[in-house]
């Protein structure tokens, strides 16, 4: 009779065991399923996070080529809005080129009254008074150089 329960004591533990073992495998298959499913999505996280950064950098470079647009855009809206740039220059430089050729022949005329040549001197004018007068020419034609 003890050899009996002893038995079925051991069928019993048996039966335990190979449920447990069962239950074991079940839930090691369900595990290794849910780990092949969790690198599944960790490979695929790692490919749109990949493809968000090509994105993101993509984004990046078409804002910058905006702005750069933008930038050039308004540099020639700017230019545009300033007609006759090029010919103001050329206006400039050709006052600046009388100027010189003015100061040049006063120059001359200077030179030319300080030696006493007739011709320079107005009726009751000095010399020192008409070289006065053509040095306050010079200046002036300086100031506006």
């Amino acid at each position: 009779h003890v050899y009996k329960e002893k038995l079925l004591a051991a069928e019993s533990l048996y039966a335990e065991v190979k449920l447990q073992r069962e239950q074991f495998a079940a839930a090691d298959a369900e595990a290794k399923e849910k780990t092949k499913k969790a690198e599944a999505s960790t490979s695929k996280m790692k490919t749109l996070n990949e493809e968000l950064r090509r994105y993101d950098q993509e984004l990046h470079d078409l804002r910058t080529q905006r702005r750069d647009k933008e930038s050039k855009a308004a540099t020639l809206r700017s230019k545009a809005n300033v007609p006759g740039l090029e010919d103001r220059k050329r206006q400039i430089q050709s006052d600046i080129d009388r100027n010189l050729e003015e100061a040049h022949e006063l120059q001359v005329v200077g030179r030319r009254v300080q030696q006493g040549e007739d011709g320079y001197l107005t009726e009751g004018q000095s010399r020192e008074q008409k070289i006065s007068e053509i040095s306050a020419k010079l200046n002036e034609l300086k100031r506006h150089h």
